[in-house]
């Protein structure tokens, strides 16, 4: 792989997050990443908080004003056309009508906040899959987004995963079962081998103009040299928090101040176990990007999340 190419891939990359950036300071408060490992990165996120509550409410509603860039393709976006209101509301309208109407997902509401989280990073996505969706009711199969990075010089190609569950324990073990089906063969083809062909098929080709076969050629199993290329798990798990039952006991501290501490504290346990599951896992030696919010009561944030939209 040619590195003067890559490097002006990586600056293109750039270029499309300077000119729509996604930024989450404004909901969630970021903690400094943990990197027990070369090959593990953890990053904790808080909701944010007013003087006596976490602010769940804007942060949902900042969820759902995001459903227009996770579903629509970069071409519709148009800046001078996204002036306009009507155009605005029509995107939206369209963008809705790609949510399950059934009980709320965890998988569509997880998925769309690990596309936030990784898109606020500069870890763009690559193909749009909610809108291959022949009816709105049927799940996404494959991972729960496809993402690239371009960093240290090398090509980062994020297969999301997202659980929103009971406890981060639960979260984790299911991440990486998931992520052991993905690679699974079946009759000699994996659901990777799948995502591949869809990458290919369905790759925003407006978005990344110019560098349509440069990801294919990284991407796809007949294309060059490979050299280059690195495969991320990148998951997200959202999880239901016991220190949220708690907030009339914080002896006089203000409450951001109170859950950060107690978050804080508690990153190291959670980093410890996810290490131990992915050391016993067939994935030890791979790259992870990890990520966590704490909910109040995750299912209860899914059901008005659905009533948000």
């Amino acid at each position: 792989m040619n590195a003067r190419r890559l490097e002006d891939f990586k600056n293109h990359l750039e270029k499309l997050t300077h000119e729509g950036p996604l930024s989450i300071s404004g909901h969630l408060q970021s903690f400094p990443a943990i990197r027990p490992a070369k090959n593990l990165n953890f990053q904790f996120y808080l909701q944010k908080c007013d003087a006596d509550k976490v602010l769940e409410n804007e942060f949902r509603e900042f969820l759902s004003e995001q459903i227009v860039r996770y579903v629509i393709k970069h071409k519709f976006l148009d800046p001078k056309k996204m002036k306009d209101s009507a155009y605005q509301i029509r995107l939206y309208r369209r963008a809705r009508k790609r949510f399950s109407s059934k009980s709320p997902s965890a998988a569509e509401v997880g998925e769309l906040i690990l596309f936030v989280l990784l898109e606020s990073q500069g870890i763009l996505q690559i193909v749009q899959k909610m809108p291959l969706k022949t009816s709105k009711e049927m799940p996404i199969h494959g991972s729960d987004g496809v993402h690239i990075q371009i960093a240290d010089g090398f090509f980062l190609l994020h297969f999301g995963e997202s659980k929103m569950v009971r406890t981060y324990q639960e979260g984790i073990r299911k991440a990486l079962f998931s992520i052991s089906e993905f690679y699974k063969e079946n009759k000699g083809e994996s659901d990777r081998d799948l995502e591949v062909e869809i990458i290919s098929t369905h790759i925003d080709e407006v978005k990344f103009e110019g560098f349509v076969d440069l990801i294919e050629e990284l991407v796809l199993p007949y294309g060059g040299d490979k050299s280059k290329r690195r495969e991320v798990k990148s998951i997200f798990v959202g999880y239901d928090w016991e220190a949220f039952k708690t907030l009339s006991s914080r002896n006089g501290k203000d409450l951001t101040t109170h859950l950060s501490d107690l978050f804080h504290k508690a990153q190291p346990s959670i980093v410890d176990f996810c290490k131990d599951m992915i050391d016993k896992s067939d994935f030890k030696d791979e790259h992870f990007h990890i990520q966590f919010i704490p909910f109040i009561n995750e299912q209860k944030f899914r059901e008005k999340f659905k009533e948000a939209l």
